[in-house]
């Protein structure tokens, strides 16, 4: 009999109504990132980020998950199959990328290219323009948006590749 009374009353509604609105945060913000979770207590010391008071800590995480999106393990995968700059070779006339293979840049470009000495994710488009015949591909910083001109000197290295089936 209680628990018709409990069912029927405001109890219940303010507990369902509570329990939806639970549901709803929890699903529009799937992965909140808080400070203390991703980030070593070394590194927050290194950071200056374990000198911030709780406020300032609070403003710091609100602003982290609204600026930025948190990885998740399913996309580690998509992330480790995207191609880095790994060595720039005699002040920007080759490129060797993170799969091994070795690239020549146009020679109108290597002033350009000199100047990319950190790893960072590129991707690949097709040069049309009037010297692709010798510079078939850009390679392109995928930061910047800027990219060279080049020609493959070395495919991918066999280690790197995906065992054939």
């Amino acid at each position: 009999m209680w628990l018709l009374d409990f069912c029927s009353s405001q109890r219940l509604r303010w507990f369902a109504a509570v329990s939806i609105l639970l549901l709803i945060q929890s699903t529009v913000h799937p992965a909140e990132m808080f400070l203390n979770e991703v980030m070593p207590k070394d590194v927050q010391k290194k950071t200056g980020v374990a000198d911030l008071n709780y406020k300032q800590r609070l403003a710091l995480e609100r602003w982290l998950n609204d600026t930025f999106v948190l990885k998740n393990p399913q996309e580690k995968k998509k992330v480790e199959q995207t191609i880095y700059l790994s060595q720039n070779i005699e002040n920007g006339k080759k490129l060797e990328l993170s799969d091994g293979s070795l690239w020549k840049v146009a020679p109108d470009d290597i002033e350009r290219a000199a100047f990319w000495v950190i790893p960072f994710p590129l991707y690949f488009v097709k040069n049309n323009g009037p010297d692709n015949a010798d510079y078939p591909m850009k390679i392109v910083n995928q930061n910047t948006g800027l990219g060279v001109k080049v020609q493959q000197l070395r495919p991918p290295s066999e280690i790197e590749a995906p065992p054939e089936k």
